[in-house]
């Protein structure tokens, strides 16, 4: 979708703090982060929601759980807690699917 902030900046049109980066997914740091560590973990596909999932898609939704387990080892937040969302409805304010992972408070 040519207007929709992720799939452009998966595109590298717009530019975003990247974490990481393989063919699948791009995690990025959130623009307005609402803890010391939050991040975005983020399909390159556009998937618009959590209920669009298909079973081809699975292979995307297993590279994007082990890149938060990842994240979430790397910062120690396996020890400390962390927060793993994913928004639906009128509370996903982008409509492509990304879970958000927050923790350090």
């Amino acid at each position: 979708m040519s207007n929709c902030i992720f799939c452009q900046i998966a595109k590298r049109e717009v530019p975003a703090d990247v974490l990481y980066e393989d063919e699948k997914i791009i995690a990025l740091n959130d623009l307005h982060p609402q803890a010391p560590i939050h991040l975005l973990v983020v399909p390159k596909k556009h998937i618009p929601t959590f209920l669009d999932i298909q079973d081809a898609d699975m292979v995307i939704i297993e590279g994007m759980i082990k890149l938060m387990q990842r994240f979430i080892i790397k910062n120690g937040l396996d020890k400390t807690g962390y927060r793993l969302i994913i928004n639906g409805g009128s509370y996903q304010h982008v409509p492509h699917l990304h879970w958000h992972l927050l923790g350090d408070r």
